[in-house]
């Protein structure tokens, strides 16, 4: 009945001592922190994506303000026409005045000259196919232009939300099981309880100071 007694009392102070037990180790701190810091990272990627601006295709109906079905002689009164608007001489508060006056001028040349203008539209190139070709094997929703944010998106989420959750969840126990699966503190207990003195009798006792009662 003693026994009994010393086994009962001794693990309603177990378990009162777990529940007193702070959450907030050392540990537990730590992965707060890099989890805020991943989340932080995370949120300036997507600020960085979302300032970014489209690439400029070169598109030199365009840049002259014309439809495609445009003559030859229409594109020479549009250029005559926005060539003295964006002259450097006309803009000299604009920074950007010499290297827009040189995009309106190659693409009036790209659209007067017939072999430039032909090798454009079938190719997308003045110059016309290139020397070789990429591909890239993946689906084409991924590489559409207006799925670009979404994809991106997803795969800042894979990187710094799954994958670092799928560690944690593998590994977090680490620091308080050993190799085999048995809990550090239990171990502890046992090494200080369990020895050649041990009777039959004080098993229910030490096993009442396990960390799973």
């Amino acid at each position: 009945m003693n026994c009994e007694t010393v086994w009962f009392q001794n693990l309603v102070k177990t378990k009162s001592k777990l529940a007193k037990k702070s959450i907030w180790t050392r540990a537990f701190v730590f992965r707060i922190v890099v989890g805020l810091f991943l989340w932080y990272l995370w949120v300036l990627n997507y600020k960085m994506v979302a300032s970014i601006e489209g690439l400029q295709s070169f598109d030199p109906y365009q840049i002259l303000e014309l439809d495609s079905a445009a003559d030859e002689k229409a594109i020479r009164k549009q250029y005559r026409k926005m060539s003295l608007l964006k002259h450097p001489d006309k803009n000299p508060d604009n920074p950007l005045a010499v290297q827009e006056f040189i995009r309106l001028t190659k693409a009036y040349n790209i659209l007067t000259d017939e072999t430039a203008r032909d090798n454009f539209l079938k190719y997308g190139n003045p110059d016309g196919p290139g020397n070789y070709n990429v591909a890239i094997a993946m689906p084409r929703f991924l590489l559409q232009k207006e799925n670009q944010v979404q994809v991106l998106l997803c795969a800042f989420f894979i990187l710094l939300v799954v994958i670092p959750g799928l560690v944690y969840v593998n590994f977090a126990d680490s620091t308080i099981k050993d190799e085999g699966g048995i809990l550090l503190e239990n171990k502890r207990v046992y090494g200080a309880e369990v020895n050649e003195n041990m009777i039959l009798k004080n098993v229910p006792l030490v096993l009442s100071k396990s960390i799973e009662f």
